[in-house]
């Protein structure tokens, strides 16, 4: 065995030309001068991390020898360089990663606080702002239990939700307002459940259905521009009131108009004046929104069609009275609304008499209104002059449709409603 310069390793086989540990090679004698090989040495990898201390077992291992001390190895100056090099970049690698770790840390710090909003530095919110707010909270409550609405617990409950919203815009905050949004809403919505209860109590009243549209348009957009904030609001009461309001109000005005019926002497303008409200309501484009021309076997646009041949009636009687209209204007006026009212027997009786004052041929007339009062006889068993007199003959009643709806047991079916529109005009 011999040692080995470069890293004193002394189990080097005699022979060998290289150390088997670092790779030196030895001078070798040839004939000749000899020749020194100064190879770079290789430097070694890193060393494997440090497994950390084993578990103690309690017993401590026999030794034996004392174990020889590792040998010292030579390097060059290319090995420290390495080994500073990577010990540098380790360093470098390791704090970034804290750093990352760092961040990462804080980032889910930030976004884990509150309650799943990402509005919820509850520290900038102005508290005078808030405390006014939460004073007109607590002011339309009070209102509201004195059954002041309409002008205490309406505006005090929507500006405390105003103010809200602006806390909410300024502050980016929301968490610590969720509570205090969730009680001015469900008591501005109470209010206006409350003022439209009252509203629809007074009957069909003309702008009624406009005003209450107006209010629940108003909480609906509330809810929607809440929601729009983060804030999720219970706004089911003034929802279903608007999905059914039209109905509501259609009925009411079916109902007035029915109730005239009971009159021994009932009023046709009275009776207009109610259909004329009905056919106005809503209806800023000439399209009435309790119901629809469209639909002839509509309950609301039946009686409405007989109030207008009603009113225009009087109109004429009114004209032919005070000389402002003669009988074949009248005959004329009448001719006008008679396909717009299914060919109201009422009307066609009226041209039959103004006619004749007037010297026309009303032939046709008479013919079509016989026709009429006879389909009715044969369809429904109704003799008109026999059974009940053509003034309380309701000609709107519907046989057919919704039993709440009807008055007595006299009126038309759809099918002979039907054949009139269908036959008469060809007779006219």
């Amino acid at each position: 065995m011999k040692i080995c310069p470069n890293c004193q390793n002394t189990d080097v086989p005699d022979k060998a030309t290289k150390c088997p540990y670092c790779l030196y090679v030895f001078e070798v004698e040839e004939k000749g001068p000899k020749i020194l090989y100064d190879p770079k040495p290789i430097p070694s990898p890193p060393p494997a991390p440090n497994p950390g201390p084993k578990d103690f077992t309690g017993e401590i291992p026999e030794t034996g020898k004392a174990t020889p001390a590792a040998p010292k190895k030579k390097g060059g100056k290319w090995v420290v360089l390495i080994g500073i090099t990577v010990v540098v970049v380790l360093i470098i690698k390791s704090c970034a990663g804290k750093e990352d770790t760092a961040d990462s840390v804080q980032s889910t710090n930030n976004n884990s606080n509150g309650s799943g909003s990402t509005r919820n530095n509850t520290s900038k919110i102005d508290s005078t702002l808030l405390d006014e707010a939460d004073e007109k909270l607590a002011n339309a409550k009070t209102a509201y239990d004195e059954e002041n609405y309409s002008e205490g617990a309406l505006p005090q409950s929507r500006e405390a939700l105003q103010d809200y919203l602006q806390i909410t815009e300024d502050s980016k905050a929301q968490g610590e307002l969720v509570d205090r949004v969730d009680d001015a809403y469900a008591l501005y919505q109470a209010v206006i459940m409350r003022v439209s209860e009252g509203i629809m109590d007074q009957g069909p009243i003309p702008g009624g259905y406009e005003q209450i549209s107006d209010y629940l348009k108003e909480a609906m957009d509330m809810a929607n521009t809440l929601y729009e904030n983060g804030y999720v609001v219970d706004n089911s009461e003034v929802s279903n009131l608007q999905d059914t309001l039209v109905n509501t109000y259609k009925e009411m005005y079916i109902q007035a108009i029915n109730n005239i019926t009971t009159y021994d002497h009932w009023s046709r303008d009275e009776a207009w004046n109610i259909a004329e409200q009905a056919y106005n309501v809503g209806n800023e484009n000439g399209t009435p929104v309790l119901f629809s021309l469209d639909d002839l076997d509509d309950p609301l646009r039946l009686r409405y069609e007989y109030c207008l041949a009603m009113v225009t009636r009087k109109r004429c009687e009114t004209g032919l009275a005070d000389g402002s209209m003669s009988y074949a204007d009248a005959v004329q006026t009448l001719a006008s609304i008679l396909e717009e009212t299914d060919y109201n027997p009422l009307l066609l009786q009226d041209m039959v008499n103004y006619g004749q004052q007037a010297g026309m041929n009303v032939e046709n007339y008479r013919y079509a209104y016989e026709m009429i009062l006879d389909i009715i006889q044969r369809e429904e068993g109704i003799t008109i002059g026999g059974d009940v007199d053509l003034d309380h003959f309701w000609y709107f009643n519907d046989l057919d449709g919704d039993s709440s709806y009807r008055v007595g047991d006299y009126g038309t079916t759809s099918y002979v409603r039907s054949w009139i529109r269908n036959n008469i005009s060809g007779i006219l």
